[in-house]
């Protein structure tokens, strides 16, 4: 958890399991001791390197004293030296519990396994100590030759080994070793073999011999068997010979040919995402539809039903009849029937007191006004102020407001009474009908018009995050660094297929709205004008996204800043645009807010809303302004954006001078306070090979395209620094034609900084990179296309085929579209789909593919086109040991038609299986450049003796110890657990393995024989080399911190 220390996860986990407070926080503080970890107890979890997270999670998995403990992966992704802490725990652990690992990195296996179980199919296929299976299942001992580049004698060794063992077999060749399997059966014979070797090492252009017994990865080969079920569905597919006779491309590609593969990849997302596509631009369409509606019915006012007005509907109530002198009590007499008839109470009004009318009412009001406003109806009046006479009747009417319709009904109620007292029939009625009177159709009114702005600009918003969803995604996963043109035509050609997206749907909208628009809203003119202005919102919008989509990795990011975006165009409008007026009086605030291209949309709509009424009104006031500056606001946003976002922000040496001057302020402060640059003083152990490398890079520069030829990769004082802390400090070194150039090095040595300026990926502070004699300085697109690139994350976009990852980099490479051409993007893809085993996926989403799958697919796309060099950045990473055999497989035959290939990897196996020259970095330099067997030679000399005793006991255990010491001085026993021996003997003396061989044959085999069911005989592995390096490294700096403390 981000949120929690490495203290709070240990005690969390141990009371969940049980333990008190106090318990879990004393457990928890001596287990942090034991993982190394104390110097972290209260360091959040966000704030952990990769090592010292899976450490803390191993804490977590044993919290609460858990007798067994399950680990999946445990060092997956680790690298060398983390990987080597932790199992240095593990192994230290194994004494007290029983812990189950599931793994893809054999050594890991080895290293910490007691017992091996392969599974295979679900099945499980063998079982035992690695020593037991190695008899059982390995292939034997690997004799290794290093050899004499010319003078090597390749046969006549071979048939001086069979004088020994029959029909030797080389096994493998990475130049300059030779690789030739020893079987088990003849391990006798060991002996004589290599005392043969020895004694004609000069005749037979041999170097330095060494031996190693057979790998744990060989083991599980020859159980697991040939096929991966997952990611190898042909078995019988060959993968030795050439498909085609394979060359590289000499021309770059067009600009033609890189904008039609933007198209290509544009079409295909278009294609395969439909359901997404349809569903975010059908938001304007549904918009548009649903708001035209809206305002239609609003704009129509239909008839309503006639409603007659009679005194009856009231249903309750009263009409009060104010006649104090008496006169006309006929007419009197007819309202009282009149309204009784109708369900109405009618009463006589009494003034009280010197009251008038309007006095009385408002008494009656204040005595009770609920009572008054639900009961009364009105008052006739028929004193008048004593205006009426006996003769001439004289009437005034009051009526409550409150009663719908009620002052009609008393004026009808007084007509029929008269009516009916002067033709002397009660039957007689005045009927009053209420009809509504209809509205003109065109009576629109701003406030109608208002929705289309509001609703349209929003919904036109939300449909354009969809062109951010594709450089947000290459640009998160990593795919964009793959393809290899300029920054200018990538965007610019993504700016072209997304406006002719935008304008189509813009043409759509224009055909919906000509096909539905009611009549009384826009005219054909105003149509016209909505429809371009649609478009140029959209095209001013589209490098904004770019940006955004661009510099931030978190999609919630990108939307904060266009939500507060969209608020502010929504809100500002309701006050600056409402009508003329508020235009008239923040038209300064306006010419600034129209940057904003979603208020340039919102403010647009609402002058041709405004322009649209004054022609209604026939108003002879001009409009405002005219929309012509809409379109001035949309370019010019379109161009200033683009232009910086392309020029400067997408180009790595100009952000990092705008990065550098947002920093100086702040580093100016920091270095006035006291606090000085922080510069390397540390000492630097360089060998002569790194020496001599320098110098021939240095002679390589003074005619860099004469010796291109046989260099493809010319790296010279390449210098990085992060914070004026070097990372990256003065390396030189170059790769030759079909040579496979490894570097190595721990977490923070610089290696993966020296990868990613190779890859052109990283700015540079100092020094030239020359692939194919092109300086990445002087012509960054053709460097580009010179070479291809694997990176160790899946970067891959997930709604892609193989077959359309294959095609795009095919396109991208320049291969021709012709099918008569035999350097034709079909034959490519056809001919990597067959090599790679990927036959089955040619039509299967990346999303739907394993580990293996991906990373198979990953070094395909690198290596089709055939580039001169290839960059493989942890290639095989997560990859199961049948699936990375396979890619080593390819990744020789592709090296063997005279490529060059970089490589970095945290495996050692794959290190001495593929690479011919080998750099271990540490502290930003390299501390040693050599072939492998060059650099054991240089380190000193170890053998590894590992023994399974047939009976565990203290005194079998000091039996073989004192035999051993007797025979090797440096001899140091470094484990003893489960019955397991292990010992290491080093010596700076050159080893002759004959003699080495003779006495494990003479003591281990037949006199120790009784003890001992199974040994092994190793040389020092590279990573004891490279670990021995790296503590080098560390030794001296810390001896110059404690100088510079002094």
């Amino acid at each position: 958890m981000n949120y929690m220390t490495c203290q709070q996860h240990l005690e969390f986990f141990a009371q969940l399991r049980g333990a008190s407070r106090q318990d879990a926080r004393l457990w928890a503080k001596e287990k942090l001791r034991k993982l190394n970890l104390t110097d972290k107890t209260n360091e959040y979890g966000c704030n952990l390197s990769g090592g010292m997270k899976r450490r803390l999670s191993l804490g977590i998995a044993i919290a609460g004293n858990t007798k067994i403990v399950i680990l999946d992966e445990p060092s997956s992704g680790l690298d060398i030296e983390s990987r080597r802490e932790l199992w240095d725990i593990l192994l230290a652990l194994r004494k007290e519990k029983a812990i189950l690992v599931t793994t893809h990195y054999m050594e890991e296996a080895e290293v910490l396994g007691d017992t091996i179980c392969i599974l295979v199919d679900g099945q499980l296929k063998a079982n035992g100590s690695p020593l037991e299976l190695k008899r059982k299942s390995g292939c034997g001992y690997f004799l290794k030759l290093q050899a004499h580049e010319t003078k090597f004698l390749q046969q006549e060794t071979l048939d001086l080994i069979s004088n020994h063992i029959p029909n030797p077999i080389i096994q493998n060749i990475v130049k300059p070793t030779v690789y030739i399997c020893l079987p088990y059966d003849y391990q006798k014979e060991f002996f004589n073999v290599l005392r043969s070797l020895e004694e004609n090492m000069k005749r037979l252009g041999i170097e330095t011999i060494s031996i190693t017994d057979t790998s744990l990865e060989t083991v599980f080969l020859n159980c697991a068997g040939e096929a991966d079920q997952v990611d190898t569905p042909d078995a019988r597919a060959r993968n030795d010979a050439p498909l085609l006779n394979y060359k590289r491309l000499q021309a770059p590609p067009s600009q033609w040919q890189l904008w039609r593969a933007i198209f290509y990849k544009k079409s295909t997302f278009l294609l395969n995402q439909w359901q997404y596509t349809c569903l975010m631009l059908s938001l304007p369409v549904i918009a548009v539809i649903c708001v035209l509606f809206l305002m239609h019915s609003l704009s129509v006012v239909t008839n309503e039903a006639a409603l007659p007005l009679k005194l009856s509907q009231l249903h309750t109530g009263t009409v009060y009849i104010y006649n104090p002198t008496g006169h006309h009590d006929k007419i009197e007499q007819q309202l009282r029937q009149y309204i009784e008839a109708n369900g109405i109470n009618a009463k006589t009004l009494t003034l009280r007191g010197s009251n008038s009318m309007h006095d009385e009412l408002l008494q009656l009001q204040r005595e009770n006004l609920a009572d008054f406003l639900e009961d009364t109806i009105g008052v006739v009046d028929m004193y008048v102020d004593q205006r009426g006479t006996e003769t001439t009747p004289t009437f005034e009417l009051y009526y409550a407001s409150n009663r719908y319709h009620s002052s009609v009904m008393l004026i009808n109620m007084l007509d029929t009474c008269l009516l009916q007292l002067g033709k002397r029939d009660n039957q007689m009625q005045i009927e009053a009908i209420y009809v509504p009177i209809r509205r003109f159709v065109r009576d629109v009114s701003s406030s109608r018009l208002e929705y289309y702005p509001v609703i349209i600009s929003a919904a036109l918003f939300f449909s354009l995050f969809y062109y951010t969803s594709l450089p947000f995604r290459e640009h998160v996963n990593g795919f964009r660094q793959l393809q290899p043109m300029s920054r200018y035509t990538y965007w610019f050609a993504s700016f072209a297929m997304d406006a002719l997206l935008h304008c189509g749907l813009c043409l759509i909208l224009y055909i919906i709205q000509r096909i539905i628009m009611p009549s009384e809203l826009y005219s054909v003119e105003e149509q016209g004008m909505i429809g371009f202005s649609f478009f140029f919102y959209g095209i001013s919008y589209l490098p904004i996204l770019y940006l955004l989509a661009n510099n931030f990795k978190s999609i919630s990011t990108i939307s904060t800043y266009l939500l507060l975006m969209l608020i502010v165009s929504e809100i500002a409008p309701l006050i600056t645009s409402n009508h003329i007026q508020a235009m008239k009086l923040h038209a300064t605030k306006i010419s600034f807010l129209r940057f904003l291209p979603e208020f340039n949309l919102n403010h647009q709509l609402r002058i041709i809303n405004e322009n649209l009424i004054a022609k209604r009104g026939k108003s002879k006031n001009p409009p405002l302004e005219t929309t012509a500056i809409f379109f001035l606001y949309a370019i010019m946003v379109c161009v200033l954006v683009m232009g910086f976002f392309v020029i400067v922000l997408e180009q790595k040496y100009y952000r990092k001078r705008l990065r550098e001057f947002f920093q100086w302020q702040y580093a100016r402060t920091s270095n006035k306070s006291g606090s000085p640059a922080r510069v390397s003083t540390t000492p630097q152990l360089e060998l002569k090979d790194v020496q001599n490398e320098t110098l021939h890079v240095k002679h390589l520069l003074e005619d860099p395209q004469r010796t291109a030829l046989d260099n493809p990769l010319i790296v010279s004082n390449l210098r990085k620094s992060y914070n004026d802390v070097p990372v990256v400090n003065c390396l030189s070194f170059r790769a030759e034609r079909g040579e496979c150039f490894g570097l190595l090095g721990v977490n923070g040595a610089g290696k993966t900084s020296t990868f990613q300026m190779i890859a052109a990926n990283l700015a540079m502070d100092g020094g030239r990179i020359l692939i194919d004699g092109v300086d990445i300085r002087e012509n960054e697109v053709a460097y580009r296309q010179r070479f291809g690139y694997c990176p160790q994350y899946d970067a891959l976009n997930k709604f892609m085929t193989a077959e359309q990852c294959l095609t795009y980099m095919a396109m991208l490479r320049g291969l021709s579209g012709q099918r008569d051409q035999q350097e034709n993007v079909k034959s490519n893809v056809d001919y990597w789909l067959t090599k790679m085993h990927l036959e089955k996926y040619r039509h299967v989403q990346v999303r739907n593919y394993s580990g293996g799958t991906k990373r198979k697919l990953l070094a395909a796309m690198a290596m089709i086109g055939a580039p001169l060099l290839v960059l493989l950045d942890e290639p095989t990473t997560g990859v199961d040991p049948i699936s990375r055999r396979f890619l080593w497989q390819c990744i020789k035959d592709f090296q063997s038609k005279d490529r060059t290939v970089v490589l970095t990897s945290h495996s050692m196996d794959e290190c001495e299986e593929l690479c011919n020259r080998l750099a271990i970095m540490a502290k930003g330099k390299f501390k040693c450049l050599n072939n492998i067997c060059e650099l054991k030679r240089l380190s000193g000399f170890t053998i590894k003796l590992k023994m399974k005793m047939d009976t565990e006991t203290e005194a079998n255990v000091s039996l073989i110890t004192s035999t051993l010491k007797s025979l090797f001085d440096t001899l140091d026993l470094r484990e003893n657990h489960a019955g397991t021996l292990t010992y290491f003997v080093k010596t700076e003396e050159h080893i002759l393995w004959s003699n080495v061989f003779k006495i494990t044959n003479d003591y281990l085999t037949n006199q120790l024989d009784h003890l001992i069911e199974y040994y092994s005989v190793n040389e020092c592995t590279l990573e004891d080399i490279f670990l021995k390096f790296d503590k080098q490294a560390k030794s001296l700096s810390r001896e110059n911190s404690e100088v510079n403390e002094v």
